[in-house]
């Protein structure tokens, strides 16, 4: 059941924070947070347990190295992603170590342009892997927290309903 809902043409934190203030002065309790990796909630809802869709962190990871990966590191980075929701927080950051003691010079790679402006070489496989660093602490908090869901895939499911009728509406 939605509780509180607000048409916005981009999300910001602010409108998290007044969704929150809102059923807060309703009296609700917020137990805890699981969302899509937009990156000011963990800020919003400080205090409350919050966790990372563990299906959003995949389809960041293969939006950045594809689903056939190239690279090695592409390849581990996509495997990490996929074991995601079989895994523990210890298992994963140990993993997590060794890609990094293993691909840190690759990840590190920068080309230079004819114009002498530089960029990272391997810039999707370097953003997943800083994606992972990004949201590590949020990945697992779920198995703390009984009945805290580890993805957004019923609030999803609801929103798609949503979008479809503000589609025909348009």
């Amino acid at each position: 059941e939605n509780l509180w809902w607000k048409y916005v043409d981009h999300e910001t934190a602010d409108y998290y924070r007044e969704g929150k203030e809102f059923l807060e002065r309703l009296g609700y309790v917020i137990l805890s947070v699981t969302s899509d990796g937009f990156l000011g909630l963990p800020r919003v809802f400080e205090g409350i347990p919050f966790q990372m869709c563990q299906f959003h962190m995949k389809q960041i990871v293969v939006r950045n190295v594809t689903l056939n990966p190239k690279t090695e590191a592409g390849q581990v980075l996509l495997a990490l992603a996929k074991t995601l929701t079989n895994t523990t927080q210890g298992e994963f950051d140990r993993r997590l170590r060794e890609f990094h003691v293993k691909y840190i010079n690759f990840l590190s790679e920068k080309t230079t342009h004819p114009d002498g402006s530089k960029s990272w070489t391997h810039e999707g496989a370097r953003s997943a892997y800083m994606s992972f660093i990004h949201w590590r602490e949020y990945l697992f908090t779920y198995l703390d927290h009984p009945g805290m869901p580890n993805t957004t895939n019923t609030c999803d499911g609801h929103f798609s309903h949503i979008k479809d009728i503000v589609r025909i509406l348009s």
